[in-house]
C-alpha cells in the first residue's frame, strides 16, 4: 500500500486535481494500492466537537506526528494485512512523517520507503524574509492569538472558496499565494487551474500556521513551543538518527520555501553512519531544474521528470 499525504493549506484533492493524469491514478496504473490522507479539519467531522469549539482546533504538526500518522498506518495495514507501507508526502506532509519517527523511530519498521517531495525538514529562506510572512516569525503565543484567533485560521478564504465561481476564486487565491509563498503556474496545466484551487487552500488550524512560524525562526522541523522565539536563533539541526527506513527526495531548484540540498546532504551522512536496525537508506535524491514548490504535483512534464521515478523507488522497496 501507498499512503499520500498532502501539504499546508490544502487537502487529498491535490493528487487527484489533474483528473485521469494525476500523480495518484498514475501510481494506481502501475499497480500500487493507493490510499489519500486528509490532515483533521479538511472535512469538519467529528465524534463529538464542532468548528465552533477552540478545542477543534487546539493541534499543530505534534498532533499529527503523534496520532494521525500513526493511525493512518495502522488502519492501512491492518485494512490490507501488510506489515509495511509506503508514504508519499508532499511538504508538510512529510514533514509530519519525520516528526513521527522522531518521537516514535519503530514507526520506521512500518515504512518500506517515504518519499518526500518538496521535503519540509528544513525551510527556505522565503518564509522568514517575505512581507508579510517575516512578521508571523518568532511571534509570541499571546500576541498570535490576539490577532488571528485560536479557531480555524482566515476562515474566510474558505467562506469565499464555497460561494465564488470556481475561476473567480482561483484568479483571487492563486494571486494571494503567489505573492506570499512566490511560487507561480509556469509549469502547470493552465486548464486545470479552477480545479486546483478547490482544493487549495483548505480549513487548518491557526495553531499549525503559528508552530509554521516557529520553524521559520529555527530553520527546521521541531515540536512546538507557545512562547516567543528570537529570530536571531542559530539554526539547529533535525536528528536523522530517528529515520531507519530508505528515504527518496524529489525537490526543485527555484523551491524557496525548503531546503531540500540541505536535509540531501544531512541524510548522506546519516546514513554514512549507518545507526540502528532499520538502516537509513537514501535511495533517490533528485534536483528538478526549473521546478517550483508545487511543481512535482502539477506540471506538465511532472510524469516523465518525477512520477516515473517515484514508481520506480516504491517497486524497488516493496
Amino acid at each position: 500500500p501507498v499512503l499520500m499525504l498532502h501539504g499546508l493549506f490544502q487537502s487529498a484533492g491535490v493528487w487527484v486535481s489533474n483528473g485521469p493524469s494525476s500523480l495518484a491514478f498514475y501510481l494506481v496504473d502501475q499497480g500500487f494500492d493507493v490510499w489519500l490522507g486528509n490532515n483533521r479539519a479538511v472535512i469538519p467531522r467529528h465524534t463529538h466537537l464542532t468548528p465552533r469549539s477552540a478545542a477543534y482546533w487546539n493541534w499543530s504538526l505534534d498532533e499529527l506526528a503523534q496520532h494521525d500518522v500513526p493511525t493512518l498506518l495502522t488502519h492501512i495495514l491492518a485494512h490490507t494485512g501488510r506489515h509495511r507501507a509506503a508514504v508519499v508526502g508532499h511538504s508538510q506532509g512529510n514533514a509530519q512523517v519525520f516528526l513521527a519517527l522522531h518521537r516514535d523511530p519503530a514507526l520506521s519498521g512500518h515504512l518500506s520507503v517515504l518519499v518526500a517531495l518538496a521535503p519540509a525538514v528544513y525551510v527556505g529562506g522565503l518564509v522568514a524574509t517575505a512581507f508579510p510572512l517575516r512578521l508571523l516569525v518568532g511571534c509570541a503565543g499571546a500576541r498570535f492569538r490576539a490577532v488571528f484567533g485560536v479557531h480555524g485560521f482566515v476562515p474566510v478564504m474558505n467562506a469565499v472558496q464555497r460561494w465564488a465561481p470556481p475561476r473567480v476564486f482561483m484568479g483571487l487565491a492563486y494571486r494571494m499565494f503567489r505573492y506570499l509563498f512566490g511560487w507561480t503556474d509556469a509549469h502547470w496545466q493552465k486548464s486545470r487551474k479552477a480545479t486546483y484551487f478547490q482544493f487549495t487552500p483548505r480549513p487548518l488550524s491557526t495553531k499549525i500556521i503559528h508552530h509554521w512560524a516557529q520553524i521559520a525562526t529555527t530553520k527546521v522541523i521541531g515540536p512546538f513551543q507557545d512562547r516567543g522565539l528570537d529570530a536571531n536563533e542559530q539554526p539547529c539541526s533535525f536528528d536523522l538518527g530517528c529515520v531507519q527506513c530508505p528515504v527518496a527526495l524529489f525537490y526543485g531548484s527555484v523551491d524557496t520555501i525548503v531546503d531540500g540540498e540541505r536535509l540531501r546532504r544531512e541524510l548522506e551522512a546519516a546514513e554514512a553512519r549507518r545507526v540502528g536496525r532499520h538502516e537509513l537508506r537514501l535511495v533517490a535524491a533528485e534536483r528538478i531544474e526549473g521546478y517550483e514548490h508545487l511543481d512535482c504535483l502539477w506540471a506538465v512534464d511532472a510524469e516523465s521528470k518525477v512520477w516515473c521515478r517515484i514508481a520506480e523507488v516504491l517497486e524497488k522497496t516493496v
